[in-house]
């Protein structure tokens, strides 16, 4: 019997392989489990299979340039994908390498080179502000140093200290003085008749000055000026050591004696007012410094009793204090900056015991205030940066 022969368009749609007696099997994928049906294997059986039309080999069909355009787009998406995952996550790309830099440069930074030279700035800044303030108050005050720290409690007004009022353990400024006229008394002050009636400085009448007892170099004594006493040489009789005064400033003359009412700030008689006694006569008689007796200002502490320190205090070896000159004046008080100064006199040994309590408590707070707040200020300083970055990040972040 004649074969058949092959007709080129019915050789392989769907002709079975095998045996016609034998049943058909399903195809089996590679790892022997049977693939599932579907477009994608009857279309390539129709590529392999599709009769030829010209030279160029077989022709495609519309279908599997529709099926095969689909599956590029699907693998072109999934590469860009991962691709994106990739660069994420590996160290070599830009954003791997940008990672390490930044891990360098902390490195850099946190180097014992680095960090010297960061406290060293950090000194020569402090430094450099320090002396800058330094420069500011010696060219206001004209004298040096431009503040003195308060030793004793002679100026306080009460057993606790108080803004305003010159206390132990306060540092005060200190202003030149060039002319008697730059100082205003006490007894000025409370004269009616003065045209600086009324004036005051540190809770009380008049100015408060810083004098050297008869000129020497010990502590300097920084207390209120109550009057200048201007010696009246022809009044005097100096043979029988009969002195007498006056007090230009308010229009008396020729007195051995000079009353006028002070506060007291004492506890015992705290707030109530006293009679000071200006002992003309025996305060010049008390000269030593110069042949004749001499000019000058007589003062007194406000905490103290009821005597000026020309009448009371004494150098060492009891030789009595004068009235002030001009030039055994520092300066005159003017502004403080409370509590700081009990740091000096802690190192130099004085006894804690006699501070003000509220002294010690305002500087306490006030350390801890001066801490805190820097702390505070760069800490939300870093966060609100930290946070704003990560806002610049989130913004910059590609969506998938």
């Amino acid at each position: 019997m004649a074969e058949k022969p092959d007709t080129p368009g019915e050789a392989g749609i769907g002709a079975p392989d095998t045996d016609p007696g034998q049943p058909a099997s399903r195809p089996e994928g590679a790892e022997g489990r049977p693939e599932r049906p579907g477009l994608e294997r009857p279309v390539r059986k129709l590529r392999r299979t599709a009769p030829a039309r010209g030279q160029n080999g077989p022709e495609r069909t519309g279908l599997e340039d529709d099926v095969e355009s689909r599956e590029g787009t699907g693998l072109q998406d999934r590469g860009k994908v991962q691709e994106e995952a990739e660069e994420r996550e590996s160290p070599d790309k830009e954003g791997g390498g940008k990672k390490e830099s930044g891990k360098k440069d902390v490195q850099e930074k946190a180097s014992p080179k680095n960090i010297a030279l960061g406290i060293a700035k950090d000194v020569a800044i402090s430094a450099g502000i320090v002396g800058g303030l330094l420069l500011g108050l010696y060219l206001f005050s004209g004298v040096w140093p431009p503040m003195v720290v308060i030793e004793s409690s002679s100026m306080m007004h009460g057993e606790d200290s108080g803004l305003g009022v010159i206390d132990t353990g306060d540092l005060t400024l200190v202003q030149k003085v060039d002319e008697r006229s730059d100082i205003i008394t006490y007894v000025e002050a409370t004269c009616r008749t003065n045209p600086h009636y009324g004036f005051k400085e540190y809770g009380d009448y008049g100015h408060v000055i810083v004098y050297r007892k008869n000129g020497k170099a010990e502590t300097p004594v920084i207390h209120r000026a109550i009057a200048w006493i201007e010696y009246n040489a022809s009044a005097s009789d100096r043979a029988r050591r009969m002195f007498r005064g006056d007090l230009p400033d308010i229009g008396v003359y020729n007195v051995s004696e000079y009353y006028v009412n002070v506060t007291s700030y004492r506890a015992e008689n705290h707030q109530k007012q006293e009679r000071l006694v200006i002992q003309v006569s025996a305060i010049l008689a008390r000269t030593t410094t110069s042949s004749v007796p001499h000019s000058g200002f007589v003062t007194k502490g406000d905490h103290n009793i009821p005597y000026v320190d020309q009448w009371v205090l004494y150098l060492q070896g009891g030789v009595p204090v004068e009235p002030v000159k001009l030039e055994w004046i520092v300066g005159k008080a003017q502004g403080e900056l409370p509590w700081f100064g009990l740091f000096k006199l802690w190192i130099t040994g004085h006894d804690s015991r006699l501070f003000p309590k509220t002294s010690v408590q305002s500087l306490i707070i006030t350390v801890i205030i001066l801490v805190i707040v820097p702390i505070a200020i760069d800490y939300s300083w870093a966060r609100w940066k930290k946070k704003k970055q990560a806002g610049k990040d989130a913004r910059k972040e590609p969506l998938i």
